[in-house]
């Protein structure tokens, strides 16, 4: 109680922007459609802020992104997917957010939102563990409390939507208590429990791949930070599991199952690529694969025959792979101004790198970076609206170190342009 009243007796001290980050740091832990209101009244904020659009200018890359949540509105218009252009409008107000946690973000406010997110995912873990008895006691497939139904309906999401995507908030998660454990020696032993209690709720999800996510995470993260003793206990982790597959122990919830839904993901993936080679430069805006499958049906079975279709033959919002999806709904064209954006926030990382500027933040953001790029080989987890802002903020969160790595940048660039000259003045002898 008495860390609330202290909580709440800062917050009042903070600015208006660090109010608002702050805000979305916890909005993001309650029911999306709270999410969605707040990034619709959050963006339509900065939106309409002439010191946001002045900040800008200092931030090209960022128009990349802006151009690419326009572009999206107009191409959905064009081809009437209005459910996407919806999404599109969505999308855009989310990037203005992003843009705008970024001029304003620093190095205290970031520890801050990332101690309310971790305490948050606490409260999480007890909500997932109500709802896990709640789905065993309704669910006709489950018998016992670490029973997970092959039913979607029936695995655990709190207020995430679907399980696939409260996975993935669970493995950033996990990155965020490594960042603090490797960079905060003082509280290591909070950030380790709360990080091992996080598995039962990613356990409960039933997710598949998550678990590979979560093991090369882990081990990215501790060897950039030269954990040794952390390495060897993901070793062991991954050994378990590993082992657990090949003698067929159930230890990774619906396994077994794995065959038959890949099965499922190739079906989709071949009809993704009738889509794509009809709609390659352009795309349909978001959803297109939802959007336009339908007309795919006959196609798909002329060129690879119905053997392989079930009962939901190819139809599905997305298409499960983060490979595919962008090529499908953004294009060519609306893939280009997103690369842009990411190659920008990729190249700072290789700054920090370089000039050693806060290795622990930077070991963060390349864990975050490999979890989502690895579960959403199989997935599209990253297109929900909470997923999506909180991977954003975090790849975003280079700019804590921006002044820093900027100042880094051109004394490099002055000792380089001293050395040209002095160059030149030895030939010129």
């Amino acid at each position: 109680m008495r860390l609330l009243k202290n909580f709440i007796k800062d917050f009042t001290t903070y600015s208006v922007a660090h109010k608002l980050i702050m805000g979305l740091a916890i909005i993001l832990f309650l029911p999306y459609q709270l999410t969605i209101l707040y990034i619709i009244i959050f963006g339509l904020f900065v939106l309409f802020n002439k010191s946001f659009w002045l900040k800008t200018k200092d931030m090209v890359s960022s128009y990349a992104l802006l151009g690419f949540g326009f572009y999206l509105f107009v191409i959905a218009n064009v081809y009437r997917n209005y459910e996407g252009s919806i999404i599109a409008v969505a999308m855009f107000l989310m990037f203005l957010v992003i843009i705008y946690y970024r001029q304003n973000i620093n190095k205290e406010l970031f520890e801050k939102i990332i101690n309310i997110m971790i305490f948050l995912s606490v409260v999480h873990i007890v909500l997932a563990c109500f709802e896990q008895s709640y789905y065993n006691a309704i669910a006709s497939d489950t018998h016992y409390f670490f029973d997970i139904s092959n039913k979607p309906d029936y695995r655990v999401h709190t207020f995430f939507e679907n399980a696939n995507y409260y996975a993935l908030i669970v493995l950033m998660i996990e990155a965020l208590c490594i960042y603090k454990m490797v960079s905060n020696k003082k509280n290591r032993s909070l950030y380790i429990s709360v990080a091992l209690l996080n598995i039962i709720p990613l356990y409960f999800t039933g997710s598949r791949i998550v678990w590979i996510g979560l093991i090369v995470t882990w081990l990215a993260m501790f060897v950039v930070s030269n954990n040794k003793k952390a390495i060897s206990a993901s070793i062991s982790f991954a050994l378990i599991m590993l082992l657990s597959i090949i003698y067929k122990i159930p230890l990774i919830p619906r396994f077994l199952e794995f065959g038959a839904d890949l099965g499922r993901r190739k079906v989709i993936y071949q009809a993704a690529k009738l889509v794509i080679k009809d709609n390659w430069l352009l795309g349909q805006g978001p959803g297109t694969y939802g959007f336009v499958n339908n007309n795919y049906l006959n196609k798909y079975i002329s060129i690879y025959g119905s053997n392989d279709l079930n009962y939901l033959g190819i139809s599905s919002f997305h298409v499960h792979s983060l490979l595919l999806e962008p090529f499908v709904s953004y294009g060519v064209i609306g893939t280009i101004l997103l690369f842009i954006y990411m190659y920008a926030q990729f190249r700072r990382i290789i700054h920090m790198y370089i000039f050693k500027v806060d290795p622990h933040l930077m070991t963060l953001i390349i864990g975050v970076v490999i979890a989502v790029f690895i579960t959403n080989a199989l997935d599209f987890s990253i297109g929900q609206i909470q997923t999506a802002t909180l991977f954003f903020i975090i790849l975003g969160s280079v700019d804590v170190n921006r002044q820093e790595v900027l100042k880094a940048l051109n004394n490099k660039r002055r000792e380089n342009h001293q050395k040209n000259k002095e160059n030149i003045n030895i030939i010129n002898l």
